[in-house]
Parts: C-alpha cells; sequence; structure tokens
C-alpha cells in the first residue's frame, strides 16, 4: 500500500468518530485509481495501485459519505432525520423518527382501535381544505428523449458494469433534467432497479436529486410491497431537507398496506403529527382505502365521521373507498343507501361509484338488477351507459365465468354502437 495511503484501522478510528474528524477528513476515496481527498482544506490527488482489484470500490465510499454529508455532525444531537428551517414548507421544524412505525412484517390486525385517529383532533377547523394531489405529469417526449433511452440502456447492461460504463452514466446524469430523470425511473419494468438507480444517483458528486424525483420514486414504490424502500426515500427526503407534503406519507401508508401490515401503515398518520404535518383530504382518504382493504369496514366508518367532525368534508373518492367496502362485506343495500346519500351531501356520484357496485352484482350474477342500476345511474346522475360502462359489465361478467350474460351485453352494446 502507498506510504501516504490510508489505512483499514485509520478508516475504522475515522468512521467510528466522523465528528471529530469533520475539519481534517471529510471526504476521501477513490476514483479512476486516483486516490482523492480534502485534507485541511486543500485537495490532493495522487495514483494508487490495485484499484480495479475492486472497481466499485468508489460506489460504498461514495455511499457512506454521503449519507454523513447530510447528517449533523455536533456530537451532541443524535437526530439524523431533522427536518430543515425551510419557509413555506409542509413541515415545521419536526422531526421524523420512523424507530417509532414498529416492523412488525405481516400484521393484518390493527388493535388499537382509535388510537390512530387520535391525530384527527390536532386538524384546525378553520384552515382552507385543499384536494389538489401532488402528482407528476410527464410528457411522452421526456420517455423518448435520447439521455433518458441511452441511461436506460446503460442500466440494463448493470451486471457488466465497469468504471467507464459508470463514468458515462454518471455524466449522463449530470445533463438530465428532472422530469427525464422521472421519466428514467418510470421506465424501469423492475421497481427494484428504479430504486436502485435513485440511490446510486443520490451518491453521486455535484448532483442532487429534484423535490419532484422523490415523489415520483414514492409513487412507484406505493404500487408495490417495498415499504421499507419507501420509508428510506422518506428518511433521505428529511435528511436532505426536502419539504414533506401529506402526499408522501399516504405513498407510505399505501405500500405499508400492500405488504399486509395494517398496523405501521396507520401509525405513519401519528408520524405526521409529531412531524408537525397536518392532514389533509387526500391522507384521509388513503387511511379509508388502506382500512377498506384490510377489511376494517368499521373502523374505516369511524374514521369517515370522524374526519367530519373536524371539518374535512369527504369527495366522492371517499365514498367511493367506502362503497368499495360495503361490497366486499356483501352489504350491497348500505352501498346504494350511500350513493342515495352523496346527492344530499352536496357530492354527486360518478360512474366509479356505480361500477363498484356493478362489479359485485355481476359477480353474484345479478343481472336484472344490473340492468336497474344502469337505468338507475341515468336517471338520477344523469350518467349514461357508453363504451367503457359495457366494456366493463363484458370484462366483469367474463372474469367471474358468466359468458352468457356477457354476450348478452356484448350484443346490446353492438346495436347501441351502431345507432
Amino acid at each position: 500500500m502507498h506510504s501516504s495511503s490510508i489505512s483499514y484501522h485509520r478508516i475504522k478510528a475515522i468512521l467510528a468518530r466522523p465528528y471529530k474528524w469533520i475539519g481534517f477528513f471529510q471526504f476521501h476515496t477513490c476514483f479512476y485509481c486516483r486516490k482523492v481527498g480534502f485534507v485541511s482544506k486543500k485537495l490532493s490527488c495522487e495514483p494508487i495501485s490495485g484499484f480495479y482489484d475492486d472497481p466499485f470500490v468508489n460506489i460504498r465510499f461514495n455511499a457512506y459519505f454521503s449519507s454523513f454529508s447530510a447528517r449533523n455532525f455536533n456530537p451532541g444531537s443524535h437526530s439524523l432525520s431533522s427536518f430543515g428551517d425551510h419557509n413555506g414548507g409542509c413541515q415545521k421544524n419536526g422531526i421524523l423518527n420512523f424507530d417509532e412505525v414498529e416492523e412488525e412484517e405481516g400484521e393484518d390486525c390493527c388493535d388499537d382501535e382509535d388510537d390512530n385517529f387520535m391525530v384527527l383532533n390536532s386538524c384546525n377547523v378553520n384552515r382552507v381544505q385543499t384536494e389538489d394531489v401532488w402528482r407528476v405529469e410527464l410528457e411522452e417526449d421526456e420517455f423518448r428523449h435520447p439521455l433518458v433511452r441511452e441511461i436506460c440502456r446503460l442500466i440494463q447492461l448493470r451486471s457488466a458494469w465497469n468504471p467507464k460504463l459508470e463514468n458515462d452514466l454518471r455524466h449522463l446524469l449530470r445533463n438530465l433534467k428532472p422530469c427525464q430523470v422521472c421519466a428514467v425511473l418510470l421506465s424501469q419494468v423492475d421497481e427494484r432497479v428504479a430504486l436502485q438507480f435513485f440511490y446510486w444517483a443520490d451518491r453521486q458528486w455535484r448532483y442532487r436529486h429534484n423535490p419532484i424525483v422523490y415523489y415520483v420514486m414514492l409513487e412507484i414504490l406505493s404500487k408495490t410491497k417495498l415499504c421499507q424502500g419507501a420509508k428510506r426515500v422518506l428518511q433521505l427526503m428529511a435528511r436532505r431537507g426536502i419539504d414533506s407534503r401529506p402526499e408522501a406519507f399516504s405513498y407510505l401508508m399505501v405500500s405499508y398496506s400492500r405488504a399486509g401490515n395494517l398496523r405501521n401503515a396507520m401509525k405513519v398518520l401519528n408520524l405526521m403529527q409529531k412531524a408537525g404535518i397536518e392532514l389533509n383530504l387526500a391522507v384521509c382518504n388513503t387511511a379509508i382505502h388502506v382500512l377498506v382493504m384490510a377489511n376494517r369496514l368499521e373502523k374505516a366508518l369511524r374514521f369517515f365521521k370522524r374526519m367530519q367532525i373536524v371539518g374535512i368534508i369527504p369527495n366522492v373518492v371517499t365514498y367511493n373507498c367506502l362503497i368499495k367496502g360495503y361490497c366486499n362485506a356483501h352489504q350491497v343495500e348500505n352501498a346504494l343507501h350511500l350513493i342515495a346519500e352523496m346527492s344530499s351531501k352536496n357530492c354527486s356520484p360518478d360512474k366509479v361509484s356505480y361500477y363498484t357496485i356493478m362489479n359485485f352484482l355481476c359477480k353474484e350474477k345479478q343481472v336484472k338488477e344490473v340492468r336497474d342500476l344502469i337505468e338507475k345511474m341515468a336517471k338520477d346522475s344523469n350518467l349514461f351507459p357508453d363504451q367503457v360502462t359495457y366494456n366493463t359489465l363484458i370484462h366483469m361478467l367474463s372474469k367471474h365465468a358468466h359468458a352468457d350474460e356477457a354476450l348478452e351485453f356484448l350484443r346490446e352494446a353492438e346495436v347501441r354502437i351502431s345507432n
């Protein structure tokens, strides 16, 4: 080893007490067979040998020091997830402590009764209710951009990566716009590969993810059971000082729910409260959806009533979640009653409201009731059956092995279209 190289024991001692070395040793790693270090604010660079014995050593060192660069090295402070003081941000001096979200994999029950509902009591009744969900809409051109395609090609070659390929990928990454980074993530067939690329990019020098990239990554993970990945992305947002909107926590809740962990999903609400982030309608809808998917209809109804008491007015998405819950519980009469109640609450049902009930009726082969519901949909809600309606009915009947009834609706649809 080179005489001035840092030994294993010295590295181990430095990593054990990084805050004592911050003035002397801020960054020390290997890039392309050269040792690079910042010592007393001076840059040293000298060649070393044997680097290609482990060509990805730079990735591991970058990963470690990238995480330390976001930390507070004050020895009296041990919080690694403090929110930054960003005026106008969605969190106010809150601290995310994910240790309070217990890891109970496979937990399919929630015995805390209404403990998770106490967070609703802290809502400001006089606040202005907003229903918008923060989403990133990408144009199709972003996915066809040459830089996006080239990065996707290099990612597919990850099993054969070498320093040259990684250097090419790093150079392309720094030339990407935030929407193009999102396009790269959304283009990955395997969500785990997208998450690995997200982590790798976050560790790169002279690059930081735009806030929209975090939300796109969370949205991708919300469609999977990778709840640990979603939790870590949310932690990274806190470490990097990225404003956490309520929707970010909604994505984590859904991911926990998909993993069958209802208890941890509902504990996210308490985490939001302690971080100083106020619930909005979107998060409440997510909570009701999570409870319904876990067959906790009674608790979903209690949450529904409690949110109205604190001034959060339900919308059509809220009612559709409850309609889904009633149908799952084979309480179709209650679902129809809820649709009738929506009009009096100044919230008109949409086609999804009716399609949800139709799905249950098709499963039970109640074709007459389906036709009655179609008439009710047109008469009461001024929603007339169209091609989507018939396609939905045909699909539902076929899915549940009711071929004759599906064929009947197919012929009816052909007559309507021809006219």
